[in-house]
């Protein structure tokens, strides 16, 4: 059991550290000598644009001319959500295939931003961050983490 003295004297010692890091440092570095300084700065994120837009090239390509196009560089989505292969590196701004090969259809995660696969469905995406290098996190439906890519300059 503490005693009653030990725990004002605990009491005392957190409000003096609180009370510290509120003048000196402005609430522990959000403000500074009475100045608003946000420390909440947007950080670039790595993303995965598409780049299969119908008119273009490849929506006259078929689905075997991409498959043979992108060897080494297809990410497939198998029946239980598994990404094959799991953990690659690649170039920053490198296009991939990426390929649902399940008749169901998909919700990818790719760095946080979403992507719909339909069933059988593919799509041609540019990976790329503006600070590398980056790993990629890879999420499949309820999956949050089927694998990864690293990208690297």
């Amino acid at each position: 059991m503490i005693s009653k003295e030990t725990k004002v004297l605990i009491v005392a010692v957190l409000a003096a550290i609180l009370a510290f890091g509120v003048f000196n440092w402005g609430f522990f570095g959000f403000f500074k000598n009475g100045e608003s300084e946000s420390r909440l700065e947007e950080t670039p994120t790595p993303k995965a644009e598409e780049t299969s837009v119908p008119g273009s090239s490849l929506s006259n390509k078929t689905y075997t001319d991409l498959v043979k196009q992108y060897e080494g560089k297809r990410i497939q989505f198998d029946q239980n959500c598994q990404m094959i292969p799991p953990d690659q590196t690649f170039k920053n701004r490198t296009t991939l295939m990426f390929d649902n090969r399940s008749p169901q259809s998909r919700t990818i995660l790719i760095a946080g931003q979403t992507h719909f696969f339909p069933g059988y469905g593919y799509k041609i995406l540019t990976l790329q961050s503006p600070i590398l290098p980056a790993t990629l996190v890879f999420g499949c439906d309820d999956i949050p983490a089927i694998g990864k890519i690293l990208l690297q300059q």
